[in-house]
């Protein structure tokens, strides 16, 4: 299924005129400046060695950043030295991501990840399913997971104008998660991921929002919220089973008919769409492994490890990753870890 394809009109859209004045007055974006601005940043990545292999010609993700840091030059360029140096340093989250994959396959085809193209709420936002219960966890790791992740979320972001410019509003449909599903992702794996999307993805998150909520769930969510910076738990929104209150957030002519809506897509239709679409970038996401050349950087990338765990710590020259710098062991990651152990005891019960 393609964008001509899909079973709808466009629902939310923001005329374009309206769209231009929300990114003038929300992200400072001029379009007398925008060409100079990309061209600035065009010229500010030839000159940095360590990403010679970033594609300096591809206007749109530069314009893609650009409103991520609201025309800031200075964190464009911060932002996506995190975003190129990141994906360098986390191959568990960047390499192997051919999509073609046995294991990346069956993954696509469980439609855990769902943004719905074209559909946006009731404030102009991009609305986005996620289904954390929809997967074998004794099967799938966080790591394989995290790359499907990513792949349909950059497809989904990378031309769609009005997510980049009004945010987006994810929905968490957490049925038949288990707490398998919760100890499945593990202290380091949340730090690592959480870490990249705050400090090097340039999509503008509005609100989450969680339903259908299982027993036990708030332990773990706690645990990850301690990765979240302040900004992004205040746009939390944990609902329970209150369907209703999910209506008024999003309202029904903006979801599937899984959650009650009345869009005329489903799940599988959903899956389907986001299958073919991440298919058909496969060259794309390929490519994309060659980013940056980490050659350039001092060999100064160090692992320790902390009851099984492995915990990365990074020299504070590499400024893309500053923000893990300080990784509070003795505290943080300790707690965390016997929350876990706590947790897995419970599960053997």
């Amino acid at each position: 299924m393609s964008d001509l394809l899909l079973p709808y009109e466009p629902v939310g859209k923001i005329p374009t005129e309206e769209l231009m004045k929300r990114a003038l007055s929300d992200l400072k974006e001029d379009p007398k400046c925008r060409k100079n601005d990309i061209a600035a940043i065009q010229q500010w990545l030839k000159k940095e060695p360590h990403l010679k292999n970033a594609p300096v010609d591809d206007e749109d993700m530069i314009l893609l950043f650009l409103r991520g840091c609201k025309f800031s030059l200075e964190k464009t360029k911060k932002k996506l030295d995190n975003y190129f140096t990141m994906r360098g340093a986390l191959p568990e989250f960047f390499r192997n991501t051919d999509p073609k994959q046995p294991i990346l396959q069956e993954i696509l085809k469980l439609g855990i990840y769902l943004p719905l193209p074209n559909v946006y709420d009731h404030l102009g936002r991009q609305v986005l399913i996620m289904r954390f219960g929809n997967y074998d966890p004794g099967k799938y790791s966080p790591e394989d997971l995290t790359k499907i992740s990513y792949m349909i979320f950059e497809s989904a972001f990378g031309h769609d104008d009005q997510g980049q410019i009004m945010g987006f509003a994810a929905v968490a449909d957490m049925r038949g998660a288990t707490l398998a599903h919760m100890v499945s992702f593990s202290p380091t794996v949340m730090k690592k991921s959480m870490t990249f999307f705050q400090d090097a993805s340039p999509a503008r998150p509005k609100s989450f929002i969680y339903i259908h909520v299982p027993s036990g769930f708030e332990t773990m969510f706690n645990l990850f919220k301690g990765f979240m910076s302040q900004k992004l738990q205040s746009r939390l929104n944990v609902l329970g089973n209150n369907v209703e209150a999910l209506y008024d957030q999003v309202p029904k002519d903006r979801l599937p008919p899984d959650l009650g809506g009345t869009l005329p897509m489903t799940y599988q239709q959903l899956t389907d769409y986001w299958y073919e679409r991440v298919m058909s970038k496969r060259d794309l996401i390929i490519a994309r492994e060659k980013y940056p050349d980490l050659s350039y950087w001092p060999k100064s990338i160090r692992f320790i490890h902390l009851e099984r765990n492995q915990i990365t710590q990074w020299d504070p020259r590499l400024n893309a990753l500053h923000g893990i710098t300080h990784l509070n062991l003795e505290d943080n990651e300790l707690k965390s870890t016997a929350e876990i152990s706590n947790l897995r005891s419970l599960q053997k019960v």
